[in-house]
């Protein structure tokens, strides 16, 4: 194994990067992943978001009539439409408790079909939105999905509920997924992500770029400094996405500059080692 790591660090850049490449991207799959059934069923479902808010669902039927007995207790009208929308995310969070989808599915992230939600009894806001949507159809309020990468609501006519926050970066109609790019792609929600995310699961994706950046006869110093900056660029973007509503994006800039100066600093030293062994670089 190690003439093999040794004939890979030596290797033309055209082949070793490439490879590192593809492995880093295998293990960052398979710890955010490692169902890769879920990540299947995940795509499909987002393919057709507008239509897992099914309310013809047959076991929506039992938390349909819950519902109702709800908005009697709490005196809302049934057919007063925006009361409705403040009942149902009181009741959907009492009857669904909230968990992270890696406890749930133990995967990073997955958007449930409204059997699923049901069934399991648990969700995040993800599993909350379909079973919510569902119910407000149910009743003739069109409900649609809407969110971005921290957080999927339910949006309607009459309002928002389900907590939005703010200007989605994605909503899905009958017509398909809509996205606005510029949210999408917005660095403040994947560092939410990042900081609700298990550390244990980022470190072994961290450690796995350390390792696939050292370069051959790497001084201990060097391969230490540069793990301790990829560790301190992580800390920094985790602190920087304590605010779910509010992300601190030039701490998150701040962080990923650690991330990129961890590189450069483990490159350079490559260019040192491949002199002192004679090699040239690719």
């Amino acid at each position: 194994m190690r003439s093999v790591w040794r004939r890979l660090q030596f290797a033309p850049l055209w082949v070793r990067w490439p490879i590192k490449w593809s492995l880093f991207s295998l293990v960052v799959f398979f710890v955010l992943y490692p169902s890769p059934r879920l990540f299947v069923r995940h795509l499909r479902h987002i393919r057709r978001l507008d239509s897992l808010p099914d309310p013809e669902e047959p076991a929506l039927a039992e938390f349909s009539r819950r519902f109702d007995l709800y908005l009697s207790s709490a005196g809302v009208d049934h057919d007063d439409s925006k009361p409705v929308l403040e009942a149902v995310e009181s009741f959907v969070c009492r009857e669904i408790p909230y968990k992270f989808d890696w406890e749930v599915w133990g995967v990073v992230d997955y958007i449930p079909s409204l059997g699923e939600v049901i069934a399991k009894g648990e969700e995040d806001c993800d599993g909350r939105a379909v079973l919510a949507a569902a119910l407000l159809r149910a009743r003739g309020i069109e409900g649609q999905l809407a969110g971005d990468p921290r957080h999927l609501w339910v949006r309607t006519p009459l309002g928002e509920t389900m907590n939005p926050l703010g200007e989605a970066a994605f909503t899905a109609d009958r017509r398909g997924l809509h996205v606005r790019w510029p949210q999408l792609l917005d660095i403040g929600p994947p560092a939410v992500g990042i900081t609700l995310f298990p550390l244990g699961r980022e470190i072994v994706i961290l450690v796995t770029a350390w390792v696939l950046l050292l370069p051959p006869a790497v001084g201990f110093k060097r391969a230490a400094i540069g793990l301790f900056v990829l560790l301190e660029g992580l800390v920094i973007i985790r602190l920087a996405g304590a605010d779910v509503l509010e992300p601190n994006i030039g701490a998150v800039r701040w962080g990923l500059l650690h991330l990129l100066l961890a590189a450069v600093v483990l490159r350079r030293n490559r260019q040192k080692s491949l002199k002192h062994t004679g090699r040239s670089v690719s």
